[in-house]
């Protein structure tokens, strides 16, 4: 039996008891003291609720070096024209054989989204104000419009992806802005990853246990630390507007190359330490 004032119940056991109430009870009865409060907890209870006296801390950490398998680009047609409606017009007809040659290269639907679409005014660039020159001489004045339509590309064949670009520019894509290789399932990678850091800190662990004379025991805690993705860098392919390329003969496709990506995980576990049986 424990005897207890109430404010040392509520400054200690109340929030860990009440987490285990199935092993604990609490009566209020008449004490030698007005106030006084008796709490009855079975073993079980207490050995629950015990943090080990001997434990040991490890840090373990793993990495892995994986070929990316999903590259993302941003591809699109900028069109000017002397009117908006014509320019809009000019673009929709680009684009809509863009995303066709692109579907034509083994790129799902699902896998090309619109990121950007624009409309602006051109405007002139007045020549040197002259002295005494009428103020709509030196002030600029709408040419044209220039309509840009940008799409998202998900390619889940990094390998190809030169022969896409090149096949993009020849349907008319005159903005291209980048390659972004990352890696899509990246929960298989970190499973086995966990496993490795897991197993690593566990035998630092053993090493600890057995130079100080111990036994390992269970595990009391487990802590991952965020797991250390490269961020993916795009590779600037030029995000000016450029003329549609001339006709070549059967041009090699543009060289692009995936690469590898470093990815690394860490834990931090600790274990019970127990006397030699």
């Amino acid at each position: 039996m424990i005897r207890m004032r109430p404010a040392y119940l509520l400054g200690g056991l109340a929030a860990a008891i009440a987490g285990c109430s199935a092993h604990a009870e609490a009566d209020r009865r008449a004490a030698d003291e007005p106030g006084e409060v008796r709490l009855r907890v079975d073993r079980e209870t207490v050995e629950a609720l015990r943090t080990p006296d001997r434990q040991v801390y490890v840090h373990g950490s793993a990495r892995l070096s994986v070929v990316p398998d999903v590259a993302d680009i941003s591809i699109g047609v900028t069109s000017s024209r002397p009117t908006a409606p014509e320019a809009l017009a000019a673009n929709n007809r680009a684009m809509a054989g863009l995303v066709e040659v692109i579907k034509a290269r083994a790129i799902a639907g699902q896998d090309i989204q619109t990121s950007q679409v624009s409309i602006s005014p051109q405007y002139s660039q007045p020549a040197k104000p002259e002295p005494f020159a009428p103020p709509e001489t030196t002030v600029p004045k709408v040419v044209g419009y220039r309509v840009a339509n940008t799409v998202r590309i998900t390619a889940r064949d990094p390998a190809k992806v030169g022969e896409l670009i090149d096949a993009a520019t020849k349907a008319g894509s005159n903005q291209i802005y980048g390659i972004a290789f990352r890696i899509d399932d990246r929960e298989a990678v970190l499973a086995g990853l966990r496993a490795k850091a897991f197993d690593a800190a566990k035998g630092k662990a053993q090493l600890y246990a057995g130079r100080s004379g111990m036994e390992l025991g269970p595990v009391v805690g487990i802590t991952e630390a965020d797991a250390g993705w490269p961020m993916p860098a795009p590779m600037a392919l030029g995000g000016q507007a450029m003329p549609a390329p001339a006709p070549v003969a059967d041009p090699a496709s543009m060289p692009v190359h995936a690469g590898e990506q470093e990815v690394s995980l860490s834990v931090t576990v600790s274990f019970e330490l127990k006397p030699p049986r």
